[in-house]
């Protein structure tokens, strides 16, 4: 994969893309990559009983045929560098709105289907012996189907609204795989919340698209006479621009876990590790970060959109990655990692390093992908224990875990020449370079802070000595008593995943994007809308050279300080009591900053009085005048009804009584 996009970048110039139907070639039949796994998952299913384990096989070579139909694409996007429209069937035709099913592929398209079919296909060739035994093996296998068959609509969509139909289907298959042992309270409540959280941003991105076709009139990115939103993103106003890139800004916050709705991913450890490492560091989280860069020249038409943008990666990068350095559970600090690194992508978005982040999103997936499956074989080492300080040593019994979490550890750390360096380097020069300084700092910041917690996490599973016993009785994760603890190496089907993530965080960031402005930025160029029109302030006197120093520093300070903290030579034998942060500050760190009980009390706290007074005034005042009318209506039916006795001298009484009080009325009148 490398390979293939280093060669299709030589040579690529930066022009906006020629927009074509395609007819022939792998790009005409592009529509069976999504729909391959939505059958392997329907197949699935059906057989899970008669074939029972070896079922799996269905859904892993589904999605191996999904990987090689995506390097066909590649290849031929690479000979003929287009935008290619696929339409394949109606979808809507509404008083004037017509939406079809169709796809768009260009060199953006092409690049995300590698990633999605790729670590796609590792997760479900690890998932074999990381879920083996499991009593719901083949269902998990279809539901990772199911996964990547809407995460391909999703990025293979030609208009908003198809895109959102994979947007919905990657919520209801993280729902189903983060709740996949739901018979534990805590998981089921997790994929709860992930799903509740990220329909908060569903409907900023329905809004989006409403406002999106009262401008434009049509939904489509691209169209060949020109009518697509992303070829007319100029009509819209400041004003406009603004307002449309923030409500996209909401529904990509919500999928991609940034300020405020990131509370779902750090909960979503709770599923399956392979989840983790498919869902919550290659896939599903870049989602909301390719929807920014798909839309790119909305973006481009407002600054201002963009600057709010760069803020809410930043802030949240450097939350995240405070938060990390006080968690124990190793899945965990990889989450709130995941969520730092999102924060990277969306600065490159808002600085207009459109290539950057994309280039950031690639390699996150190769040494993320590869840390949550090394977590993942850890804790098939150790009775699938999460605690770090219960670790330690443990690079004696797993020599191919240690070694390329080493490889992951200094990639995301930013050491060269490790592929996370080059990506994340790029990002804080651009950011530099466009004059957003303050964000640039607090970039360097969350490095050191990065490569410190990423060192913490490293020393405690693989370094010193072991803080535990061989033999041991630990408590089993799902609640089935105790088990004894034997440290093992993974089985080849689990280290073998590892060992390809390994290569490729190693050498993915030199060869696809050695210099800023190298072979990956100039490959996607056609994609992405230019900058060269925005009004970017001025940046400082600093030169690329010595910001590559500075990231390099910041770099080595926080593996330096990590390791004189928790290295080989601390005694870490108490445990936990021999953590050096303590007090309020480690408490606050501990507890999250104290969002999620904040967000309870809000939410659930002052919400839930809300709702309950609601239902109060409904039932004692709605329901209270609507009762009250049907009851006065009642009393007076009773009234009336005593009047009516069946006696003739009675209604004779009244019909007298009325002549005579009528008689009255009109001679008092007549006077």
């Amino acid at each position: 994969m490398l390979f293939l996009a280093t060669e299709a970048a030589e040579g690529g110039e930066a022009v906006a893309n020629a927009v074509v139907e395609a007819t022939s070639g792998a790009i005409a039949v592009a529509w069976l990559i999504p729909v391959l796994p939505l059958l392997g998952f329907g197949i699935t299913l059906a057989l899970n009983k008669p074939l029972k384990d070896k079922v799996a096989w269905i859904p892993t070579a589904v999605a191996a045929v999904t990987f090689l139909l995506s390097i066909a694409v590649f290849l031929q996007v690479r000979a003929d560098q287009a935008a290619y429209v696929v339409d394949l069937a109606p979808f809507l035709d509404v008083g004037g709105f017509t939406v079809d099913w169709a796809i768009l592929v260009d060199q953006l398209t092409a690049v995300m289907l590698l990633v999605v079919t790729g670590v796609g296909t590792l997760v479900h060739v690890y998932s074999w012996g990381y879920m083996h035994g499991d009593p719901r093996f083949g269902r998990f296998f279809a539901y990772l189907n199911l996964f990547m068959g809407s995460m391909l609509i999703l990025v293979l969509g030609s208009s908003l609204l198809v895109l959102f139909v994979g947007w919905e289907g990657v919520g209801l298959s993280s729902y189903l795989l983060i709740g996949f042992w739901f018979e534990d309270s805590s998981n089921a409540s997790a994929a709860k919340k992930a799903f509740i959280t990220n329909r908060v941003g569903d409907v900023a991105f329905m809004i989006a698209m409403f406002f999106a076709f009262q401008q434009f009139g049509t939904l489509d990115f691209l169209s060949p006479d020109g009518g697509g939103i992303l070829q007319q993103g100029d009509v819209l106003t400041s004003a406009g621009a603004l307002g449309l890139g923030l409500l996209l800004l909401g529904g990509a916050a919500a999928k991609s876990a940034q300020l405020p709705l990131y509370v779902w991913l750090p909960d979503a450890m709770a599923g399956p590790t392979p989840v983790s490492a498919l869902m919550h560091a290659a896939t599903m989280v870049t989602a909301g970060v390719y929807l920014t860069v798909r839309t790119s020249a909305i973006y481009v038409q407002s600054l201002d959109a963009m600057t709010v943008v760069a803020w809410i990666g930043a802030l949240t990068a450097l939350l995240a990655a405070l938060i990390a350095l006080r968690q124990d559970d190793i899945k965990k600090i990889l989450a709130y990692s995941t969520v730092s690194q999102l924060g990277y992508m969306f600065v490159a978005v808002g600085v207009g390093g459109f290539a950057e982040s994309i280039f950031h999103l690639v390699t996150h997936a190769f040494f993320k992908g590869l840390l949550f499956l090394a977590a993942g074989s850890v804790m098939h080492a150790v009775a699938n224990q999460t605690d770090a300080w219960r670790m330690g040593g443990l690079r004696k019994f797993m020599p191919i875990t240690f070694w390329t979490s080493a490889i992951a550890w200094l990639a995301i750390s930013g050491i060269p020449p490790f592929a996370g360096f080059f990506s994340k380097d790029q990002i804080l020069t651009v950011a530099y370079d466009h004059g957003f300084t303050a964000i640039w700092a607090i970039g360097v910041l969350t490095a050191v802070l990065t490569a410190f917690y990423m060192t913490r996490w490293f020393a405690l599973i693989f370094l010193g000595e072991p803080r535990w016993k061989e033999g041991q009785e630990v408590p089993d994760a799902h609640g089935h008593g105790t088990v004894e603890l034997h440290p093992h190496e993974s089985p080849a089907s689990m280290t073998g995943p590892l060992v390809v993530l390994g290569v490729l965080s190693l050498g993915a960031g030199p060869v696809l994007n050695f210099s800023h402005h190298g072979n990956f930025w100039t490959w996607l160029q056609p994609a992405v809308a230019p900058i060269e029109g925005l009004d970017f302030a001025a940046h400082g006197p600093l030169t690329e050279p010595v910001l590559i120093v500075i990231s390099i520093i910041a770099a080595v300070l926080g593996i330096a300080g990590g390791l004189a903290v928790y290295g080989p030579r601390r005694d870490l034998s108490a445990g936990k009591m021999a953590e050096p942060l303590r007090g309020p500050v480690a408490e606050l760190l501990e507890r999250k900053f104290f969002v999620d009980e904040a967000y309870s009390a809000i939410f659930t706290g002052f919400g839930g009085w809300v709702a309950r007074r609601s239902a109060d005034f409904d039932r004692v005042v709605v329901d209270g005048a609507v009762n009250g009318l049907g009851s006065s209506s009642r009393v007076l039916g009773d009234w009336a009804r005593r009047t009516e006795t069946g006696l003739a001298r009675g209604y004779l009484a009244a019909f007298v009584l009325g002549a005579v009080v009528l008689a009255a009325v009109v001679i008092v009148q007549v006077r």
